[in-house]
This record gives C-alpha cells, structure tokens and sequence, in this order.
C-alpha cells in the first residue's frame, strides 16, 4: 500500500513545498503584519516546520531539507533585502535541527514533535536574547527586584516570579509545539484517504485572486561616516568592557538606558552592514550555484500564494475547530499531488 501511495506523489511535490516554505518567509510576514495579526512568529515559524516536516517524509533524503533551506534564505535574501539577521539565523537553525532529526521515516512523529518543539522554543528564546543584548543582565536583575518585593508583599517568599513566568512562557511554547507535531505527523497517512473521500480537491489555478498589498519597508538611511561609526564602536565596546569606567553613569537606570541607545546603533550602523557584506558574499557564490532553482521558484511563487488563498477560502465554510485541519489538508493535497 506504501508503495502504492508514493507513486502517486507528484516529482514536483518537494518543489511545491519549498516554495511555500521560500513565499511565507519572503512574504507572509508582512502580510501578518500589515493585518496586525498576533503570534507572527508563533505562525511562521509553524508553516516553516510543518514544510520542513513533509520534505522530510516526501524528500529522497534528508539532504533534500538542507538545499531547501539554502534556496528559501537565497529567495528571502532576493524579495527581502533589509531583512533583519535573526530571521536567517532562524530559517538555519529550523533547517539543521529537520536535517539531524529526520533520519527516517520511521521515526517521524517524534521528529516531527522534537524540531516542532525546538523551533518554536528557539523563536520565543529569541526575545529573551534580543532583550539582554540590548539592556544587559542588568535588565533581568531588575525586573527580578521588583518583582521579588512584589512577592514579598503578597508573603510568596519561597516563589521566584521572574523563573516562574519564563518557565510557563516557554512551557506554552513548548506545548503548542509537541500539538502541532503530532498533528503533521499523522497528515501524510491519511492524504490517500482524503483525496479519495474529496475528489474535487484539487485547486482551480485559473481562478481569480483578490490581490493584497504587501507593505513596503521603507529604505533605511545610509551609514554616517567612518569618524561617527567609530565613535559609536568605540562608547559600545568602553561601556562593554569598562576600558574608561569614568565615562560610565553610576546610576543603574541610565546604565541600561544607555546600553540600549548604543547597542542600537552600534547594531543599525557598524555590525549589521558588516555582517550583510559577508552574507552577501556567500549569497553571490551561492546564486551561481542554485541560480536556475531560484529563478524558478521565484516564478512559482504567484502559484503558490494562489494554492495557499484558494485552499482557504475553499475551507471557509467548515466550522470552529474543523477549519484549520481541512485547511491544512487541502493545501497539502493541492502541494503533493497533480
């Protein structure tokens, strides 16, 4: 019956998939945000890793996750230029963690829940980090003070608040992630079985899609001079490593306020253009070599979002708790087979 089931996928079902992976990544977050729409990074993340899921089972091989990996930053970088740094390190971190976990498909589930539970904890961890790059442990240190009296007054001696509200913060996470992972693994085995109890799945691609604007970033100012950017590396680093202490506040408020101001812009004008320079250079090496699957699924990529417009709206009179799963079903169906 396997057998049965593999030769009806579609040889473009792994190109399908990462180009839905590349369009959520290059677009969707933008489309959440212009809607104002909570959890973007709970969601994006979760389409992320439920591609990152199904290339695992449907791919010839784990490899296949990592050169869908590399042509989604290669796409992202292309469509998305003034795309911030940690949404890279993110798209890596997702794309190694299926790489080592999907060793076969024998074990898929439990793939399937452990890179969902990784991924999402690295996403709500990243806040956490982006916070004590910018303010300093001193940060932390404060808001456990405050809240410590605040324990104190309501006699909660024995209780850490601070460790308790990050325990449950990523519990949460973690949670959502191990759902979400049982719920992709069971989809690939019952694909047969819906397409067979749905014959009319498959999406009209001729059909009109209302068009939505994606919000366009505005362009970012152009460095100061190397006398400024020096200036700013200089206060970053002396207040990093107390090389002049005298030109430090005592006072502990503007300590964090200060690291915050120059952490800004010790990011924004001297590591973030460093840093895109030798991301730039690795992605002109690695156009050369993936330039034909790029501009291909850049191509796809209207197809796509139609696929994924069309699987909604086809699903819209499902009710509650039914929507999602049918949804999810449907695109997959409409992604793995002709």
């Amino acid at each position: 019956m396997k057998e049965n089931i593999l030769s009806t996928i579609s040889p473009a079902a792994i190109y399908r998939i990462t180009a839905l992976w590349a369009f959520s990544e290059a677009f969707l977050g933008g489309l959440l945000h212009g809607l104002s729409i909570p959890f973007k990074g709970l969601i994006l993340c979760s389409i992320s890793v439920f591609c990152i899921c199904m290339i695992g089972y449907y791919g010839n091989g784990r490899t296949d996750i990592l050169k869908a990996m590399i042509l989604v930053i290669l796409v992202k970088a292309a469509l998305s230029p003034h795309t911030p740094p940690m949404a890279y390190i993110a798209v890596g971190f997702q794309g190694i963690t299926g790489y080592l976990f999907f060793l076969s498909k024998r074990f898929f589930k439990i793939s399937c829940v452990l890179v969902f539970v990784l991924s999402l904890l690295e996403t709500s961890l990243q806040k956490f980090i982006t916070a004590t790059l910018i303010f300093g442990s001193a940060l932390w240190k404060a808001v456990n003070d405050f809240l410590k009296s605040a324990a104190e007054e309501l006699h909660w001696n024995d209780v850490n608040i601070l460790v308790t509200i990050g325990i449950v913060y990523l519990s949460i996470y973690a949670i959502v992630g191990i759902v979400l992972g049982i719920f992709v693994s069971t989809i690939p085995k019952s694909m047969e079985k819906y397409s067979e109890e749905n014959p009319n799945f498959k999406i009209d691609l001729n059909e009109e899609v209302d068009a939505q604007t994606i919000p366009k970033k505005k362009k970012r100012i152009k460095p100061f001079k190397i006398l400024i950017l020096t200036i700013i590396s200089l206060l970053f680093l002396n207040y990093l490593f107390e090389i002049f202490p005298q030109f430090i506040p005592k006072d502990k408020s503007l300590q964090i306020f200060l690291r915050a101001i120059l952490f800004i812009l010790f990011w924004l004008f001297v590591f973030s253009p460093l840093l895109k320079i030798l991301f730039r250079k690795w992605l002109d090496k690695a156009k050369h070599k993936y330039a034909i699957q790029v501009k291909e699924l850049v191509e796809f990529l209207p197809e796509t979002r139609k696929i994924l417009v069309l699987s909604y709206k086809k699903i819209k009179q499902e009710h509650g708790k039914f929507r999602i799963p049918a949804f999810v079903k449907l695109l997959t169906a409409n992604l793995i087979y002709d």
